[in-house]
């Protein structure tokens, strides 16, 4: 695998884009043929006002009286559920492990 060289000193927005744009390093898929079952990386588009990159999985929101499935992300806020719902990423890529 093909490690991407990333400038500490860009703005997390550049350095996202370094990554995003370096297809040889991540296998971006498009969102629809994600897997549910486990962790992976998630593309946000526009969850904030610049593209973001997170881990996530799947919430299938089973245990409320509706249930509006949604993709997770790690450390998610309490409030972050609708932003989630209202900008649900577009692309997905597998979580590698660490090289030793």
């Amino acid at each position: 695998m093909k490690t991407v060289e990333i400038d500490n000193e860009l703005p997390p927005r550049h350095r996202i884009n370094r990554i995003i744009n370096n297809q040889s390093s991540i296998n971006w898929q498009p969102i629809k043929t994600a897997p549910k079952d486990r962790r992976i990386l998630l593309y946000f588009p526009d969850l904030f006002s610049y593209p973001i990159i997170l881990c996530g999985r799947w919430n299938d929101d089973y245990f409320t009286n509706q249930a509006k499935p949604y993709w997770s992300v790690d450390g998610e806020g309490p409030h972050a559920t609708s932003r989630l719902r209202a900008h649900p990423p577009t692309h997905w890529a597998e979580l590698t492990p660490p090289q030793d």
